[in-house]
């Protein structure tokens, strides 16, 4: 299953103000024209800021992973600034091509209450509830979350919530080993492992 969080979030600054404010703080332009920070430890960790259209102050922040890291630059990064996070999207994609919407619906409705056709309220005894939606290709979890410091929280959440969607693969201590030796030899030995039962 592949992760994608997606946010819309209000910022009290046209495009222009905002970049003359982050480029000096590790940010550069990517290709699109966004603003794109990167952990300059982790090159995978980034996230893209961009209006959601020219002249608008809502903008469309996408996050390459789900990690804290990257949460916590997010926050600390717009914390200076007037914001309010519209929606936050939380995007769960299967790899496999034979993604089936009726048996993920079936899932669902083993868990929550379905309130229209695909669409689920997943209801938390401390939180409002987070909206559920089986699209035709991906599971699609959103809500409103308003304040910069409740982002982590429902994200959070909403990866708890997807963990019902994601099938387990059982534990094999063979394919394990074969896997781990690989790893180590750099792909160059990977036919034969042993395993010791004993003396």
């Amino acid at each position: 299953m592949n992760k994608n969080i997606e946010l819309t979030i209000h910022i009290a600054e046209d495009f222009k103000a905002l970049k003359s404010k982050l480029l000096p703080l590790q940010f550069r332009l990517n290709r699109e024209g966004a603003l794109l920070w990167t952990n300059p430890f982790e090159k995978t960790q980034q996230f893209t800021i961009k209006p959601l259209r020219e002249g608008s102050t809502n903008y469309s922040v996408k996050l390459s992973r789900y990690c804290e890291q990257v949460i916590s630059m997010l926050t600390r990064c717009l914390s200076f600034f007037d914001c309010d996070v519209r929606q936050l999207h939380y995007i769960l994609t299967p790899t496999q091509a034979n993604f089936n919407r009726e048996n993920f619906r079936q899932i669902a409705k083993r868990e929550w209450s379905e309130c229209s056709p695909y669409i689920f309220m997943c209801l938390n005894r401390k939180d409002a509830e987070v909206v559920c939606i089986i699209m035709q290709d991906n599971v699609f979890h959103t809500r409103s979350v308003h304040s910069l410091n409740r982002i982590q929280h429902f994200v959070e959440l909403c990866d708890r919530y997807s963990s019902f969607f994601v099938q387990e693969t059982p534990f094999n201590l063979f394919t394990f080993e074969e896997y781990a030796v690989g790893a180590v030899l750099g792909g160059q030995s990977r036919g034969r492992t042993v395993l010791r039962t004993g003396s």
